[in-house]
C-alpha cells in the first residue's frame, strides 16, 4: 500500500566542528515528530558532504550507506536516493556551527525548493558570526562585552599590546564564524593570548572575537519560538558554574555546569533580558526557533552575548526544557512548526 504520508527530511550531522553534537540531538528530535502524520526521513551528512538516509532507532543512529541528494522535479523539491524521488513537505535543519546554522544548508533547501523550519540564509549567517551580532547588538543599543576584532589580512586588525591595553587579562578568544562550544580559549596571558588567536584564526576561517573577562554570575537563556505568526519568549534559564567559560568540554563532557530551567535573575532583568530579546529578534528577522543567551554579571548588568538559530535538542538540553517550563509541548511545537511550513 503506498504511503500516502507528507515526506518530512530531519538533517543532521554536517562537515562542521559541530558535526557531533548535530548527530547527538537527532534520536530525541526524531522521536517529537508524530509517525502518524508524517513520513520521517533521516539524511545524515557525512564529514565530506555526502548525503546519505540514516536509520534512527531509539537513541541510536545507523548509517545506511544509500546516498541521497536534495533534487528538485517536477517543480517540487525533494530527496532522490536510488533513483526514487520522494517530495518533500518540509525540512528540518538539525545542524549546528559552521557549514550548516550559518545559512548554507538553509541556502540549498532554498534553492531546490524545499520548505523548513528554521531561519533564512541571511539570519543565520548573521547570528552565526559573532562579530556582526556584536556590532548589531551596539547598535541597537544592547550592552555587550568590551572586545576587539581580529581579521586575518585586514589592516585594521589589533595587535598584541592594543589588546593589551584595551581588555587586560584574562580575555577569552573566539572563533567569529562557529557555534558556541568549539575553538574557545581563555587567554590569561600574551603567550596563551598568541596561541588562542592562532588557534581560532584556524577553525574560524581567519575571523577572531577577543573579549574581555566579565565576572559573570549566571548565564541566563531563553528559548524563542514562532508560530502562527505569535512570538514567544519564555522566562530565562540559567547555566551556571562556568565562569562564563562554556566550552565544548564543559557544555558536554563535564558534571560542572549546572544548567537550570529558571534563572536567578531579578524581575528587572528578567524583563530586560525580554526586551533586549524582542528587538534582536525583530532587526535579525528570527524565525520560528533560536535561543538568546545573556551574561548576569556579579554587578547585576545584563549583557548580550550570542543567539543560536538552532539550539542543542538532546533530552537535556536547556531549549526544550524552557518550553516545558512555558508550559509548551516540545513535540507539539515541532509537529505544529511542521505544519505551519509544510502549509498543511
Amino acid at each position: 500500500m503506498r504511503d500516502t504520508r507528507p515526506a518530512v527530511a530531519l538533517i543532521f550531522g554536517g562537515m562542521g566542528y559541530e558535526r557531533e553534537i548535530s548527530i547527538s540531538g537527532a534520536p530525541y528530535l526524531h522521536s517529537l515528530i508524530d509517525k502518524t502524520k508524517y513520513k520521517v526521513i533521516p539524511i545524515l551528512i557525512e564529514s565530506s558532504g555526502v548525503m546519505t538516509e540514516a536509520e534512527i532507532s531509539g537513541g541510536n543512529v545507523k548509517d545506511t550507506g544509500v546516498a541521497a541528494h536534495l533534487f528538485r522535479m517536477f517543480g517540487r523539491g525533494g530527496i532522490i536516493a536510488e533513483g526514487d524521488f520522494t517530495p518533500l513537505a518540509a525540512a528540518i535543519p538539525l545542524l549546528h556551527g559552521d557549514l550548516g546554522e550559518d545559512g548554507t544548508l538553509q541556502g540549498a533547501l532554498t534553492t531546490v525548493g524545499i520548505p523548513y523550519i528554521g531561519c533564512d540564509p541571511s539570519a543565520g549567517s548573521l547570528c552565526l558570526d559573532k562579530i556582526f551580532t556584536k556590532i548589531i547588538a551596539e547598535h541597537l543599543g544592547i550592552p555587550v562585552a568590551k572586545y576587539r576584532t581580529y581579521i586575518e589580512n585586514c589592516d585594521t586588525s589589533p595587535d598584541i599590546p592594543e589588546l593589551e591595553r584595551h581588555l587586560g587579562y584574562p580575555m577569552f578568544v573566539k572563533p567569529a564564524r562557529l557555534g558556541s562550544s568549539v575553538g574557545i580559549s581563555l587567554a590569561k596571558d600574551r603567550a596563551s593570548l598568541e596561541k588562542a588567536i592562532a588557534e581560532a584564526k584556524e577553525v574560524g576561517s581567519g575571523r577572531v572575537l577577543i573579549e574581555e573577562c566579565i565576572k559573570v554570575k549566571e548565564e541566563a537563556e531563553i528559548a524563542f519560538l514562532e508560530l502562527s505568526g505569535k512570538r514567544i519568549f519564555t522566562a530565562p534559564g540559567s547555566v551556571s558554574g562556568t565562569d562564563g567559560f562554556y566550552d565544548f568540554s564543559k557544555k558536554y563532557q563535564s558534571t560542572t555546569a549546572q544548567i537550570s530551567e529558571v534563572a536567578g535573575t531579578t524581575k528587572k532583568q528578567a524583563e530586560l533580558i525580554e526586551k533586549y530579546s524582542r528587538v534582536l529578534a525583530s532587526f535579525i528577522g528570527l524565525r520560528h526557533i533560536s535561543r538568546i543567551d545573556f551574561f548576569i554579571s556579579e554587578d547585576g548588568g545584563v549583557i548580550f552575548n550570542e543567539i543560536n538559530t538552532f539550539p542543542g535538542f538532546t533530552v537535556g538540553s536547556l531549549y526544550p526544557r524552557l518550553l516545558k517550563k512555558a508550559g509548551i509541548d516540545p513535540a507539539l511545537a515541532i509537529n505544529s512548526l511542521i505544519s505551519e511550513v509544510a502549509g498543511l
